[in-house]
């Protein structure tokens, strides 16, 4: 009765992971626009799993300081707040302008000269000639509105430093959480790798005494209910490893760029996204530095 018992539990849980996977099914297919009632099945994830980031943390930091979309834009902002400072300022400065002109007037007083040579010689001589010249100095004197303009926009300018800095903060701290959960994530995927080794073997230890009748068939049960339960205990801290690379991924401001790569399942689909990328079309497909 207790195998029994056992067997309806465990068909009952299967039931259960159906009914969430055809779930997942339906919004992956929303999602993707693909025909309802249509089946999405896995493939090829098995190596994906087992590849793993590769990134050093000491320059984790500085990979997102240069790729996060939000900070280079906060950075633009900033630049634009100093160019309105130096713009303000120099509406503060002098004004020097000069003025020149020139006027050459043909007045016909002239009736002519002496020989033929000589009119041909002067037909673009001016009968007169006025030249003029000046300098203007103006200066802004107790000009209030372009003062406080000024004040404005140097205010502007060390809001947006501000912003800046916290921004710059944000982007540190989600870069070393996402360290952490990866590296914490790491750590457990290896501990749930050795439980499931250790399971493993008792297992077949458990299957050695029950052939010699030294251990009873619900014992056997236990014994199995334990390697399935380390078996998902590893599935379930591989799947929280790849959440936690994912998150890192948009903690560096990567997510866009490797994501692909890592998870096409063969060389076609590399090569398929090589030349996505060399049309430089890849930002219709995901939001990322195509920007870069």
């Amino acid at each position: 009765e207790q195998v029994f018992a056992e067997l309806y539990r465990i068909q009952e849980l299967e039931e259960q992971a159906w009914n969430s996977y055809i779930l997942v099914n339906d919004a992956l297919i929303e999602i993707l626009n693909i025909d309802a009632g249509s089946l999405i099945i896995p493939v090829g994830y098995s190596k994906h799993v087992e590849e793993h980031l590769t990134l050093k943390a000491a320059d984790a930091l500085a990979t997102a300081m240069e790729n996060r979309p939000e900070l280079a834009a906060e950075k633009i902002s900033l630049e634009a707040t100093r160019l309105q400072v130096r713009f303000q300022k120099h509406q503060l400065l002098p004004n020097l302008t000069t003025r020149h002109s020139a006027a050459l007037v043909q007045t016909n007083s002239e009736i002519g000269y002496q020989s033929l040579g000589k009119s041909l010689a002067n037909v673009f001589t001016p009968d007169s000639e006025a030249l003029s010249f000046a300098i203007e100095y103006n200066y802004p004197l107790f000009n209030r509105a372009l003062r406080s303009q000024y004040r404005q926009a140097v205010t502007n300018k060390e809001a947006q430093k501000l912003v800046v800095r916290v921004t710059e903060n944000s982007v540190a701290q989600e870069v070393n959480d996402a360290l952490a959960a990866a590296d914490s994530s790491r750590g457990r995927v290896e501990a749930a790798k050795k439980g499931v080794e250790s399971a493993t073997k008792a297992y077949e230890m458990a299957r050695k005494l029950k052939d010699e009748g030294r251990l009873t068939e619900f014992e056997l049960v236990s014994q199995s209910q334990q390697s399935l339960s380390a078996d998902n205990a590893l599935i379930a801290a591989q799947v929280d490893l790849k959440r936690a690379e994912t998150q890192l991924l948009f903690a560096l401001g990567l997510l866009s760029d490797l994501y692909p790569q890592m998870t096409s399942q063969n060389e076609f689909d590399t090569f398929r996204l090589s030349i996505l990328q060399s049309a430089d079309v890849m930002h219709f497909f995901n939001k990322g530095k195509g920007d870069k």
